[in-house]
């Protein structure tokens, strides 16, 4: 169970110092939750046009949320995160798309689960209940599968949109999920295992504290499983595009360690285009709010809003960051950066807390606390440098080169160089976005300015990257 107070109120005072949003988590107990069809026996995508239909209802012109098969589904409960429903909510047919409308009144609601009648069908959504959300079911209307286009072909990359489809995906790598073929006893491989995804709304993964109080919060469990053997680890490997959408209100309380959005994420594997805002993480060793360990890349990734500190554990408090735990050989992290808190006790850093590949282009803005040794706002324990990184607390702020912290003034602000474009100037290896004569650079600017600095510089005055 988490401690809070300290943490809190420490983060409450840095968000009030440099205008944040504050996120409250807190204590939780365990849920006890059953019953959701959210793990599907075989991923079948068939559409079968022969199995009669249930008569065509016109389409409501209001409907917001669409799925398939249509021949099965004549109503819909929803429940929302406090706690209310929407019960009985009438579903229209067509050739295209069965389809329901949540009533205008509540669709400022994010919506907590969709039951399907009369299948029984029961999908965790976590989206907001006036935006456009889309699912698609078992040719047998009992379970969730990833979505097909209109002629049965699983969307290339696959779409993620609401929180069961996360589980699928997490459920890629849990062998105890897999379907075992009743002839041979052996596991069958899902055969988008390692494939690319792409998110296309912003995802609540529900663990705000608020939702305790209906019975509806939840703690991530992280995507990978890393296990005693190598032959049983099973780390993401494919290709995770966030697609600039959020997911929102991932809570992680656990002694276990390698916790994270991922356990870790394993060469190639590309994590991208993503932020996640109020990430609060209490776990053991090597865990960082979007990964645990990373030999892969990760790229143009923001964690806001968010705090990641040691589980109560004696052993805890190792290797702790705020987008990973440990940047490992061959890893890359490249214009990403951290908005929080990180507290642990030795390698502790605000973007990873150990980094022994490539961190380029990278800022935190927040705390960093420790009480043993190798704590740094950029990378905690790093044997190797990292290039064209910045960090900023209320009172101090800097630059790491050569595996120390360097403070600097408005007089050292760290400048693009002048049009001569000097190759001895490490900030100009990705030149300013906006240069007539620079393509797909890292920073926001024009070419000779990279931002201001002053003897208390506001936000609005720091280097900003590309997509900021």
């Amino acid at each position: 169970m988490v401690r809070n107070i300290s943490r809190v109120a420490a983060f409450c005072l840095m968000a009030v110092a440099l205008s944040m949003p504050v996120f409250l988590g807190g204590a939780c107990d365990a849920l006890n939750f059953e019953g959701l069809n959210d793990k599907d026996d075989k991923d079948d995508n068939s559409k079968d046009k022969n199995t009669p239909q249930i008569p065509e209802v016109p389409e409501d012109p209001n409907a917001n949320v669409f799925f398939y098969p249509v021949r099965f589904f004549t109503s819909a409960n929803v429940l929302y995160t406090d706690g209310s429903r929407a019960s009985s909510l009438p579903v229209s047919t067509s050739v295209q798309a069965a389809s329901f409308a949540i009533p205008a009144a509540e669709r400022g609601k994010t919506i907590y689960s969709i039951t399907l009648s009369p299948t029984g069908v029961t999908v965790l959504v976590g989206r907001n209940a006036g935006e456009r959300i889309e699912m698609e079911f078992s040719s047998d209307g009992r379970n969730l599968i990833f979505r097909t286009n209109t002629t049965g072909v699983r969307y290339t990359p696959i779409r993620i949109g609401v929180y069961g489809e996360l589980i699928k995906l997490r459920d890629m790598l849990d062998k105890s999920t897999w379907t075992v073929d009743s002839v041979t006893s052996t596991q069958i491989q899902p055969d988008y295992l390692n494939a690319a995804f792409i998110q296309d709304g912003d995802i609540d993964l529900l663990g705000d504290i608020s939702y305790k109080a209906y019975n509806l919060y939840h703690r991530w469990q992280p995507i990978g499983v890393v296990a005693s053997t190598p032959a049983d680890t099973m780390l993401f490997a494919g290709v995770y595009d966030g697609n600039g959408k959020k997911l929102l209100n991932l809570t992680i309380e656990t002694d276990a360690e390698k916790q994270g959005l991922f356990a870790g994420i394993a060469a190639p594997g590309v994590v991208k285009n993503l932020h996640i805002r109020f990430g609060e993480i209490e776990a053991g060793n090597t865990s960082g709010i979007i990964a645990g360990t990373n030999a892969g890349t990760i790229e143009n990734c923001v964690v806001s809003d968010s705090v990641i500190t040691k589980a109560l554990t004696p052993a805890a408090g190792y290797k702790l960051g705020g987008i990973c735990g440990e940047n490992l050989y061959g890893g890359k992290i490249t214009a990403s950066y951290f908005l929080g808190n990180v507290t642990g006790v030795n390698s502790v850093g605000g973007i990873a807390g150990v980094n022994s590949s490539t961190i380029e282009a990278c800022y935190h803005y927040g705390a960093v606390v420790g009480t043993g040794s190798d704590v740094h706002h950029i990378a905690g324990d790093t044997p190797v440098s990292t290039t064209d990184c910045y960090w900023y607390n209320p009172t101090t702020r800097g630059i790491l080169t050569d595996a120390q912290n360097t403070e600097f003034s408005a007089s050292t602000w760290p400048a693009f160089p002048s049009p001569d474009d000097n190759p001895a100037h490490r900030w100009a290896e990705y030149k300013i976005r906006g240069a007539a004569t620079v393509e797909d650079g890292r920073w926001k600017g024009t070419l000779g300015a990279l931002g201001t600095a002053s003897d208390s510089p506001a936000r609005a005055d720091l280097p900003k990257l590309w997509f900021d």
